[in-house]
């Protein structure tokens, strides 16, 4: 099963790799989390609608028809440009823009929850700190201080994920100018959940007896293949290399040691890997976990996620979310998502962002966690975002397989073709903390 393999150097040029210095960030989110699925049943498909500023439908990369936004837009004038926009494979979505928009009135089919997402990007020159703007959600402030410009440049796409309860037939977003206008390109909207409030979903927090084993919804994958990436790591069984503190939080150990599986595989490192793949799948929410990296060179510690078709359909095809994974001794932290081409199901595509945590990911815990809703995953750390990838976004024949039931993983690989073999004066051994994982709706 692959562990890193679809993330090589040379994939980080070709795929979508976007940096951000957290910290730095001028906008401020209020994030709840949508539906789930967890155990055997998956909710019906979500009912999903999109708008694009103007009088006009128009057809995307993906032959998806957007309505014209007059019909639910207030104030504002739409501005068309055919610059090019980076950060998207899609164009269209973000050629067209409302500016001076001053609310929409999104019609509902259902009562409960919805995902919003508007589609941003400044298609003029309009420097940072002069378009400033917030945003409301029947009258609730959801985000404050949206600076498109200052947050990733002119031209370049951008999203801003909401959601909210609607309880009759429509549910209003508005914005309030701080400075300059508001402008919006392009909206959608999707059922997630017909719930009114936030819930746990699966929580951990790894209490228990110092030595002692996580609880049974975790289960070790053990051996020394090299897990699709040529790591030099078998993982074990057992205690030795995975068991929780006795403070409240879980040790997932690598060690400097000859191990020889039952595979018959010799390897010189061992540590561990658990899943939840056995007993617990879940479907859209915040998936967080709190965690203290290791500090060695040649680690790959993770947080990740497999689909949970993983053992049927087959890597890539099942999809894979990597929430968190540190393959150097630096503070950058990378947020990735593996998936299929749809007229080459085994040909990965790699969506990979970046992000610098200023106190270092070994020098102390932060919270990695994804906001995750039909057709969009936006990943953060310590509640600050810092990179959104969507369906809308990919480039035609990049299959999004992120709708469905995935399983959660915990693991810390030694050495392989990314992130490379650890030097002989590592020091070992070396341990990933998690304090505790939380998913909720």
């Amino acid at each position: 099963m692959p562990d890193v393999s679809a993330l090589r150097p040379e994939d980080l040029i070709r795929g979508t790799l976007r940096r951000t210095a957290l910290g730095l960030a001028a906008l401020t989110l209020l994030v709840s989390c949508g539906g789930h699925s967890s155990g055997g049943g998956s909710p019906a498909e979500p009912a999903t609608r999109q708008w694009v500023a103007g009088t006009t439908d128009q057809v995307d990369a993906h032959g998806t028809r957007w309505s014209p936004d007059a019909g639910i837009a207030s104030g504002g004038s739409v501005e068309t440009s055919t610059a090019a926009v980076a950060g998207t494979n899609n164009p269209v979505v973000y050629q067209h823009a409302r500016v001076g928009v001053t609310s929409y009135r999104l019609p509902v089919a259902r009562t409960g929850r919805y995902a919003v997402i508007l589609y941003l990007a400044d298609l003029g020159t309009v420097p940072a700190g002069q378009r400033v703007f917030d945003v409301l959600v029947d009258g609730r402030t959801v985000a404050s201080g949206v600076d498109i410009a200052a947050r990733v440049g002119t031209r370049h796409a951008d999203h801003l994920l909401l959601t909210a309860t609607a309880h009759s037939g429509h549910l209003t977003v508005s914005f309030r100018a701080r400075t300059g206008v508001a402008t919006v390109n392009a909206v959608t909207l999707a059922w997630v959940d017909a719930g009114t409030a936030p819930g746990t979903v699966f929580t951990d927090d790894f209490t228990g007896p110092a030595g002692s084993a996580v609880d049974s919804r975790w289960s070790p994958e053990v051996g020394g293949n090299g897990w699709g990436n040529n790591e030099l790591q078998s993982y074990t069984p057992g205690t030795a290399n995975a068991a929780l503190t006795g403070t409240g939080e879980l040790a997932i150990t690598a060690r400097r040691q000859s191990y020889t599986g039952t595979d018959g595989f010799t390897r010189a490192f061992t540590s561990a890997k658990i899943t939840t793949e056995k007993a617990v799948s879940l479907r859209y929410g915040r998936v967080a976990a709190r965690i203290r990296m290791p500090t060695g060179a040649g680690l790959l510690p993770a947080f990740w996620m497999l689909g949970r078709n993983h053992a049927t359909a087959g890597w890539p095809q099942s999809g894979e979310m990597d929430i968190a994974e540190r393959p150097m001794p630096d503070n950058n932290i990378f947020g990735s998502l593996h998936g299929p081409l749809t007229a080459s199901p085994k040909t990965v595509y790699n969506l990979t962002s970046l992000a610098t945590v200023s106190a270092g990911p070994a020098a102390g815990f932060h919270v990695y966690a994804i906001d995750w809703y039909p057709g969009i995953v936006q990943f953060s750390i310590d509640g600050r975002p810092y990179a959104t990838q969507t369906a809308t976004d990919l480039a035609p024949g990049q299959n999004w397989v992120f709708d469905q039931p995935f399983y959660l993983l915990l693991n810390v690989a030694v050495g392989g073709n990314w992130p490379g073999a650890p030097g002989a004066g590592e020091v070992f051994p070396q341990q990933m903390l998690v304090d505790y994982v939380h998913v909720t709706r």
